[in-house]
């Protein structure tokens, strides 16, 4: 059974994609960094055509590794080496992004809901392309998944976390936009798109989703990290109180110490590249 095409611009499984969807489909607005803030929504948000999660706070997770652990269990593989035009990312920033890091610059006045005044910290941008997969042989069951030219719908995955070096917990935003490509039926005269391939798609895309929030879920800030954000939060209301009642220069919010967290080897280990090409590892604990 075919759906009609007609209210989606379709794209082809192997054609371009660009990155502006990727702000997560909640508007927000500001005007600075004190209150450009965006809503977030600690759950699940199903559209019509893509998987949103807004999480904050957590600890130090692997969401790149889970995500994929669960889509290979429900049967999809990924299909950027089959469409080369479909170009998978991995980038770490050494600095906070503002709240739609797809779309440069990186210092828009909407920020994500994590940032405080002086925020120190990284941003961590991944993004893939996964689709259902087929063996070349139904009775040899134990063979690999292989890329499926007929199946009409593909998953792009695309996630982005914010680490807070003061407070040492992160906000991650998870998306799953299901793309189509449409075909033309000569009879109705009109684009379509392959209702099946996109009900079995999306029945995939739920489950993996629900996947990565439990993950999220089982994952939560630490005790001293929910402490430092508290002694943020009082500060900032302080230094706001203080401006409201007495004139001059509006002294600077105290950041606190530095939440040290685990041994290096009970982290997970990412390498932070700079402009220059130089590298530095740094390893972010997860035993809190």
């Amino acid at each position: 059974m075919s759906h009609d095409g007609s209210h989606d611009g379709g794209h082809d499984a192997c054609g371009p994609s660009g990155h502006g969807h990727h702000s997560g489909g909640l508007s927000s607005s500001g005007d600075g960094h004190d209150g450009g803030r965006r809503p977030t929504r600690r759950g699940l948000v199903v559209g019509d055509k893509s998987l949103t999660i807004d999480f904050e706070f957590h600890r130090a997770c692997d969401l790149k590794l889970r995500f994929k652990e669960l889509a290979r269990g429900e049967g999809l593989i990924p299909i950027d080496t089959f469409c080369p035009i479909l170009c998978s990312e991995d980038a770490v920033k050494r600095i906070i992004v503002d709240n739609s890091p797809w779309e440069p610059p990186d210092d828009e006045k909407v920020i994500p809901n994590g940032w405080y005044p002086n925020a120190n910290g990284w941003t961590r941008q991944w993004r893939e392309f996964w689709q259902i997969g087929k063996r070349r042989n139904l009775l040899k069951f134990y063979q690999p998944l292989t890329y499926n030219p007929r199946e009409r719908t593909y998953l792009d995955v695309s996630c982005v976390t914010w680490y807070f070096r003061e407070t040492g917990d992160m906000q991650s935003r998870f998306i799953i936009d299901l793309k189509v490509h449409p075909m033309w039926v000569c009879e109705l005269e009109r684009w379509v798109y392959d209702g099946p391939s996109f009900d079995r798609t999306m029945d995939r895309a739920k489950v993996i989703a629900n996947g990565i929030l439990r993950f999220l879920q089982e994952h939560p800030a630490s005790p001293e990290s929910n402490q430092a954000r508290e002694r943020i939060r009082r500060a900032k209301e302080e230094v706001e109180r203080a401006a409201t009642t007495a004139p001059g220069p509006v002294p600077p919010v105290v950041l606190p110490p530095h939440v040290h967290g685990a041994p290096a080897s009970a982290g997970v280990s990412i390498v932070l590249v700079g402009d220059d090409g130089s590298e530095e590892r740094v390893v972010v604990p997860t035993n809190r």
